[in-house]
């Protein structure tokens, strides 16, 4: 978030602030939901990596395509945008949800020590949740099962686009029956 915006008249660069605070202006508003990587040794935020930005309401992402010509809908992103908002309101204790837009306590994304991500880890570290969400016909398993060598232990799910099938050390759930689950 701290991209500097354009130039000046006279030249010079744009505050790098700029954009932290629209999206921080968006998120009071309860229009953006802002993710931050989790800190590998604790439950807290690492609050300078980089941060992953979600529409509060599905409908934003259509006005957005609407107002900006030439643009298609990425269905898989909408798809990641719904479970992230799901899994906000299922994690994130309710009497904190109006404050935690901007940095939620519950729900981060995870780096993982060869460089990936997992799209969502859900919970306090005792009983943390992976959710990565692979929404196609035929998912990429490797993702998968590598999700539980982060998380020993811990069950791991895949959102899927139709699949669903229990393996020993993860879920695939199609996004339909996980999304109704949750709600």
């Amino acid at each position: 978030m701290d991209v500097p915006l354009g130039r000046r008249r006279n030249g010079a660069r744009g505050s790098h602030q700029t954009m932290r605070a629209y999206v921080e202006f968006l998120a009071k508003c309860y229009l953006v939901l802002v993710l931050y990587y989790r800190r590998a040794d604790s439950d807290s935020a690492a609050v300078a990596r980089d941060k992953k930005l979600y529409f509060a309401d599905p409908l934003l992402h259509t006005v957005a395509l609407d107002a900006a010509p030439g643009l298609v809908a990425d269905v898989p992103a909408l798809v990641e945008n719904l479970v992230a908002a799901a899994l906000f309101r299922r994690c994130e204790p309710a009497a904190g949800q109006p404050d935690a837009y901007t940095g939620p306590s519950a729900l981060h994304v995870y780096g993982t020590r060869a460089g990936g991500e997992i799209d969502f880890v859900c919970g306090p570290r005792a009983r943390v949740v992976p959710v990565e969400v692979r929404y196609q016909r035929r998912p990429d398993l490797r993702k998968a099962a590598a999700i539980p060598k982060a998380f020993p232990g811990r069950p791991a799910i895949v959102v899927t686009k139709e699949t669903l099938d229990f393996r020993e050390r993860y879920a695939l759930i199609p996004a339909a029956l996980f999304l109704w689950a949750l709600g």
